[in-house]
């Protein structure tokens, strides 16, 4: 089985591998909201399996939560806590990291003269500026 974490790729000859932030599991995760033990990754029945380990229901497969133990199917997002980190299930024993989205940055701040009764930008010919022609114009 292969993880991979940011830039860097953690293999496992042998299963299951357990997750969490303990010495004990095979994949220390020192991420916030991840318990001592979180979650495990075993091959049954032909395919891999995700258990959860909190009994806290935090583990999810798709925004659903686990339960006890979930297969999993290509393309599968497998969120380990509710602050991350989320893999996704790319088959064959994968697993990759999948990138938060950046949060959209907050509006700016109205500065002086700038308000709602401001008056709209204007051209060098006087015109009002269109922001729909300025991109597609």
């Amino acid at each position: 089985m292969i993880i991979q974490i940011g830039p860097t790729l953690r293999s496992f000859k042998e299963l299951p591998v357990t997750i969490g932030t303990g010495g004990k599991c095979e994949l220390v995760l020192p991420f916030p909201g991840i318990q001592e033990v979180q979650a495990q990754i075993f091959f049954a029945q032909g395919q891999y399996w995700v258990k959860d380990l909190t009994g806290l229901g935090v583990v999810k497969v798709g925004g659903q939560p686990v339960g006890s133990q979930l297969p999993l199917n290509l393309q599968d997002e497998l969120s380990l806590g509710p602050r991350g980190p989320v893999f996704r299930f790319m088959g064959e024993g994968r697993f990759a990291e999948v990138a938060a989205s950046p949060s959209p940055s907050p509006p700016p701040a109205p500065s002086a003269g700038k308000g709602p009764g401001a008056p709209a930008p204007q051209g060098m010919d006087g015109a009002k500026k269109s922001v729909f022609k300025k991109f597609f114009g």
